[in-house]
């Protein structure tokens, strides 16, 4: 057993002795980050015997290197480590998310769970608030009504939006009741009923690309549904006029060259 003695913390823990500095059983306070995520990173099975006056990011971590599961991505650990703003709130929600059997990944650059294959929930930071947002929201129960649909164009996703830890504290009951609907849900093999592509307006924008460029018309009607959607939701998006006919004139040579938004 060796000690790890930084301030303000003491933490007694079974370490392997490459871990340590070649100073000996100490490891200053400027070391206890690199410490523990060597840690982390390298024993999935370690275990602490007394952690003392730990809290707040050092306590995260210890309790980390305690329940470390074989689903975890190490990769979500760099995410939380860098996050200037809710690095806090991100931890709390991974601790809650590691409740169910969901499969850790980092998807668009962002904490993601996933069940056989499926996208379940991901976690995610903006300016104002952090948020889980559910794939198929849509089709959970919302008795707290709780879930936010971001855009009016979003069909399937919905977040629940949090602003500091104490918001994730005081719902955390509710939290796992509704990933735990998002579960079920998926193991169901529901499905969200997408709008066709037809049933959107096409932006003015687009149309008046349409006059100017006829083939454009009939390369973009030659899309798949889904590509079309995509667009089609993508040149909506802006408020402003100068930025719709800005995203249209960047892809209209995808669209003649038959490629998606994503292509």
């Amino acid at each position: 057993m060796y000690i790890l003695d930084f301030y303000p913390i003491h933490v007694h823990l079974h370490l392997p002795k490459a871990l340590l500095t070649e100073t000996g059983d100490v490891i200053h306070y400027q070391m206890y980050a690199v410490a523990l995520y060597a840690l982390y990173f390298t024993e999935k099975h370690t275990t602490a015997i007394l952690l003392l006056r730990v809290g707040g990011f050092t306590s995260y971590f210890c309790k980390t290197v305690i329940e470390r599961s074989c689903n975890m991505d190490s990769r979500v650990d760099t995410f939380i480590a860098s996050s200037a703003a809710w690095r806090q709130e991100y931890m709390k929600l991974r601790e809650i998310i590691q409740n169910f059997p969901l499969e850790e990944s980092l998807k668009w650059g962002v904490p993601c769970y996933v069940l056989q294959g499926k996208n379940v929930v991901l976690m995610h930071g903006f300016k104002e608030y952090c948020a889980l947002l559910f794939f198929k929201g849509a089709l959970l129960p919302d008795p707290k009504e709780l879930l936010i649909q971001q855009t009016k164009n979003v069909q399937s996703s919905r977040q629940i939006r949090f602003t500091c830890l104490q918001d994730i504290a005081e719902t955390e009951d509710t939290i796992k009741t509704y990933i735990g609907e998002a579960i079920r849900v998926e193991e169901a093999g529901l499905t969200v009923q997408f709008k066709a592509a037809e049933e959107f307006a096409v932006p003015i924008e687009l149309q008046n690309k349409f006059t100017e460029i006829p083939e454009l018309e009939i390369a973009f009607a030659a899309l798949t549904p889904g590509r079309r959607r995509a667009y089609l939701l993508y040149f909506a998006e802006p408020k402003m006029a100068k930025t719709r006919e800005a995203r249209v004139e960047k892809y209209a040579t995808h669209i003649l060259d038959g490629k998606g938004l994503y292509d």
